[in-house]
């Protein structure tokens, strides 16, 4: 039962789950710097000490018992992470040939998932159960918003990314954040979309706000051009389909992501004189020949073009995919 003193002692703790929210999930998406080989060891190495963290100040909550239909789901769950930590090890050391490190890499990332996982339930069975989920969800909704202004700079205005705050693009006309892969950044937004809406489901920020952000996400998602992304727009439609507790605008918004995801390109139509060449598509000898990447022209603040540059397959192997201009809807 929850009484007033356990409201005053969730309030009193929530500036303390919102630091390591922020840390655990905010702060990794936001480190631009990185030494080659990986591109992103160190926004791995900075979340891996985030959530240690985050999960480390969750176990001091009270032990929470796994009983009934949801302790068996949650004894499954943990048994498959036990099952690819396993095999992650045993493809390194014993039969398989993977590298040590990917493989103890792959085992440690498993069996910290794992104490997320259990984390996640003490909290869940908690009085501070709310203001946990509220550090989370919005601290994914605050990524979504910091990295939709990383994309629209890598998109519109790569020249402003320096390496430094602002990953350059690895792949021009698309943007991938500071995570530096379109499809991370991609679930990234997903996942902001879901924070967003649940802030606006729990009446932590106006429907309308909620809805704009979650819109805002989806196109995010479109200038990645990853359909890594666009997967995620059936799951956002079915929890807005399945979820009656929704409130109205903010239900219709997630309904009606597949439509808010097709690209909507800016700018008035392309005239004769317009030159059918994408300045922002890169080389299409690096380009995946079955994508058909539809996002908005990147080169639209010096050249305005309101066309999406559609990739498609050649029909003759070894020859660059055909491109086409095609006019706004």
């Amino acid at each position: 039962m929850i009484t007033p003193a356990s409201e005053d002692s969730a309030v009193r703790q929530r500036p303390l789950w919102w630091s390591f929210g922020l840390l655990a999930v905010l702060a990794p998406t936001l480190l631009a710097v990185h030494e080659p080989p990986s591109v992103t060891f160190y926004n791995q190495a900075l979340a891996v000490l985030g959530w240690g963290l985050f999960v480390a100040v969750l176990a001091g909550l009270p032990r929470a018992h796994a009983q009934g239909a949801a302790g068996m789901a949650l004894r499954c769950l943990s048994a498959v992470l036990l099952i690819v930590a396993a095999e992650a090890l045993g493809s390194a050391f014993v039969w398989g040939q993977l590298p040590a490190g990917l493989g103890m890499m792959g085992s440690g990332m498993s069996l910290a998932a794992l104490l997320v996982l259990w984390a996640g339930w003490r909290s869940a069975c908690s009085q501070d159960q709310d203001a946990v989920l509220e550090a989370f969800f919005g601290a994914l909704t605050l990524a979504g918003c910091i990295g939709m202004v990383l994309a629209l700079v890598q998109a519109f205005h790569p020249a402003w990314a320096d390496g430094l705050f602002i990953a350059e693009p690895t792949m021009p006309g698309r943007a991938v954040g500071n995570l530096r892969q379109p499809n991370h950044f991609s679930t990234l937004l997903v996942f902001s979309c879901c924070g967003a809406a649940w802030l606006g489901a729990r009446q932590r920020l106006p429907a309308w706000l909620a809805s704009g952000l979650v819109a805002l996400f989806i196109w995010g998602i479109v200038l990645t051009a990853s359909r890594t992304g666009m997967i995620g727009m059936a799951f956002l439609t079915a929890w807005g389909v399945l979820d009656r507790r929704l409130p109205r605008l903010l239900r219709v918004t997630l309904v009606g992501a597949p439509l808010i995801y097709r690209p909507s390109p800016i700018g008035p139509s392309p005239s004769s004189t317009t030159p059918t060449t994408c300045l922002c598509s890169g080389p299409w000898n690096s380009a995946c020949p079955s994508r058909c990447c539809c996002w908005p022209c990147a080169c639209w603040p010096s050249r305005p073009c309101s066309v999406a540059c559609c990739v498609t397959s050649s029909m003759h192997k070894g020859s660059p995919p055909a491109r086409r201009w095609a006019p706004a809807q």
